[in-house]
């Protein structure tokens, strides 16, 4: 006995012409929602530049509070790194006199009878 594949030709034909639908149905409202007169160089050519060009002011804006932002988070980084600096110069003597007292507690002064 073979084995047989059936196929539904008619749904097929159903999908694929929904696809093309959808995806003109999407085109449509890809440019009636955008606030850009151009969204492809296929709709314009000339007005293309101009849709580059408020998308490269953009752009720069946000290159320049990301510098911002950066520049920022560094200015904390340093003051971080001072407060430890600080913090360690303080702690410093703390620390060697407890080391003094653990190395006097571990060897004890061995006094004559």
């Amino acid at each position: 006995m073979g084995l047989r594949i059936q196929n539904n030709v008619e749904a097929f034909n159903a999908h694929r012409q929904l696809s093309g639908t959808a995806a003109k149905a999407a085109k449509s409202m890809e440019k009636l929602s955008s606030g850009y007169r151009v969204n492809r160089a296929a709709d314009d050519a000339a007005g293309l530049l101009d849709v580059l060009e408020i998308d490269r002011a953009q752009a720069l804006k946000v290159v320049e509070v990301n510098q911002l932002g950066v520049l920022a988070w560094c200015q904390a980084a340093c003051a971080a790194a001072l407060v430890a600096v600080v913090l360690l110069l303080a702690l410093w003597p703390i620390l060697e006199r407890r080391r003094a007292w653990s190395v006097a507690e571990e060897y004890p002064i061995q006094t004559p009878k």
